[in-house]
């Protein structure tokens, strides 16, 4: 039987059975709001403070039916499907993504000796599923042309999952109606995505161990079409899977989520808190109002990543989601006063002022502020020094996690060359991959030293500038900035070193700085309790902190007491 007979049958059979369950076929007339239609909450499982709307032009989205406040909780559920990164897969469960650590061991499947979990609980949970998965992981092992490949990437084995999800929920389960109504780009897919999306669908196929169309039509798959509509939806709709501070674990699908539209200029975010007291069980995904959120205002989410420039953000859309942003910061509604602080050099003449690099061609760099223009030379100067920083970004950022020591250098060379404000592309990129290398080296030695720890703080304190002209009050990467800054310096310079402290941004050992250490915790844990809710792990994290550098204060205070009566310091511990 062919592909087309198949996929007729079947849609035949879907049109009786709704006829069947309504008696009739379904009615056109909807209700709309400011002109907007509204879509039944079926088959969503919605709060009654959500309702979805069709956009004209963006389709399905979430709207507000209530007023949220920031750090607000606007929509919290599992994902549909998730799966742990193959540069994760070691050191996560494969159920709950808990982290090992010194508290937490992990043990792996011995069939397949690929997933691993953190207890019985866990691997007892995932067997359903990863019972026929072990299987597949076997086979492509041993069929593997080398060893770098012997696990199958991520997007393949998460969408294993969810064409064997989707076998044993049943095609009339809510759950596949959810799955089948994400958005698909076959239509216009970008050429840049088709080979990509191509090599997956073969890899998928491969996977599962199907040689012929008769293995895909137990999926439901019943054209070359509605596989590529599969990996379509996949890669339109997933999410990047991250621990509570945002490092990404992994790939995760959830339909729900995904009904948020896209602004680079959002009012909410989509986040995994790990809140405590949940009934539901990990991984938790929410999305977090961090702006007031009217009753009837659209919850916008952004796909990318807001404090890259302009271009950039655009790029990413087009080539992943197949449209072009026209959002107030995309379009320069915002603020025209300006360079924007995502792309731009200073001001030749060192006025304070910034000459935006976007959209430059063939004109002169103009200082917004004065009018100077960059000579020739000096502006070529420039340009080149950003074309290098930006190709030194993604090398080190590819080295992150094979090659730190190798990536920290290229951050530490490039650092010296780049005169830009701390907020632009690339500048505030190398900043933040600088400051997690060296916390990276700070962890992994067993005798830290002051100068990597004082250059930790100062590339900290230049980050949080960055941040704080890119990113409004209350995004979590703001506040997990503050709360690693705030690790730092809460941590105790060695003893004997030279001292590299810059004097006037690190106040010397002791209780002065242990109270900046206080004051940067306090302002996290606010933007954490904005941006991940006020119950998330993290928020949770600087409060344990906070006691113990209190304690800490105590005791300094307690030994000059001590001083001042006796002449001697006495331990009042």
């Amino acid at each position: 039987m062919s592909f087309a007979s198949l996929r007729d049958q079947r849609r035949a059979k879907d049109a009786k059975s709704l006829l069947k369950s309504t008696g009739s076929a379904p009615q056109n007339h909807v209700a709309r709001r400011n002109g907007w239609p509204v879509v039944p909450n079926d088959p969503y499982e919605l709060s009654e403070s959500l309702e979805i709307r069709k956009s004209p032009s963006a389709g399905r989205t979430l709207f507000s039916r209530t007023l949220f406040n920031p750090g607000s909780v606007v929509l919290s559920c599992r994902p549909h499907v998730h799966v742990i990164s193959n540069s994760r897969i070691s050191s996560h469960c494969a159920t709950c993504c808990t982290e090992v650590s010194e508290t937490v061991s992990l043990k792996r499947c011995s069939k397949c000796a690929v997933a691993y979990y953190c207890s019985t609980a866990c691997q007892n949970a995932d067997w359903p599923m990863h019972k026929p998965e072990c299987v597949s992981l076997r086979d492509w092992a041993k069929s593997a042309p080398d060893p770098g490949v012997a696990i199958p990437g991520e997007a393949v084995r998460c969408l294993g999952r969810v064409l064997r999800l989707r076998e044993r929920e049943g095609y009339a389960s809510k759950w596949t109606k959810q799955m089948s109504s994400m958005q698909s780009l076959r239509q216009n897919l970008p050429s840049s995505a088709a080979e990509s999306h191509t090599h997956i669908a073969h890899a998928l196929v491969r996977y599962l161990g199907i040689s012929g169309p008769e293995g895909l039509n137990k999926y439901g798959i019943t054209s070359a079409g509605d596989l590529v509509d599969i990996v379509s939806q996949f890669t339109t709709n997933s999410f990047t899977l991250s621990s509570s501070s945002l490092s990404p674990i992994g790939v995760c699908i959830s339909p729900t989520v995904a009904l948020a539209n896209h602004s680079c200029d959002p009012n909410a975010v989509v986040v995994f808190p790990r809140p405590s007291g949940t009934t539901l069980q990990e991984p938790v995904m929410q999305i977090i109002a961090f702006k007031n959120i009217s009753p009837g205002e659209e919850i916008l989410t952004s796909y990318v990543d807001t404090s890259q420039p302009r271009h950039l953000r655009r790029q990413d859309l087009r080539e992943t989601y197949g449209f072009t942003c026209a959002c107030d910061l995309c379009e320069g509604r915002d603020n025209n006063a300006d360079a924007d602080p995502r792309y731009c050099v200073w001001c030749p003449k060192e006025c304070g002022g910034k000459c935006s690099l976007a959209e430059l061609d063939d004109q002169q760099l103009e200082c917004f502020r004065c009018q100077a223009k960059y000579e020739a030379t000096a502006q070529e100067e420039v340009l080149d020094r950003v074309r290098l920083a930006t190709e030194a970004l993604e090398k080190a950022t590819q080295l992150e996690l094979s090659d730190p020591a190798r990536a920290l250098r290229m951050t530490t060379n490039m650092l010296a060359l780049v005169n830009m404000p701390y907020s632009s592309h690339p500048l505030l990129g190398l900043l933040r991959l600088h400051v997690a290398l060296l916390i990276t080296s700070l962890s992994s030695s067993s005798t830290p030293s002051d100068r990597t720890l004082t250059e930790a703080i100062t590339t900290g304190f230049r980050v949080q500038h960055g941040l704080h002209d890119v990113l409004p009050a209350g995004h979590p990467v703001r506040g997990i900035s503050l709360f690693e800054l705030g690790k730092l310096l809460a941590m105790d310079p060695p003893p004997g070193e030279e001292d590299h402290r810059e004097a006037e941004m690190i106040p010397p050992h002791g209780p002065q700085r242990l109270a900046l250490a206080m004051s940067t915790l306090v302002q996290a844990r606010e933007e954490l309790r904005v941006g991940f809710g006020a119950s998330g792990e993290l928020v949770g994290q600087v409060d344990a902190l906070l006691k113990e550098l209190e304690r800490e204060v105590q005791v300094w205070r307690q030994g000059v007491r001590n001083v001042l009566q006796t002449g001697s310091i006495i331990s009042s511990t």
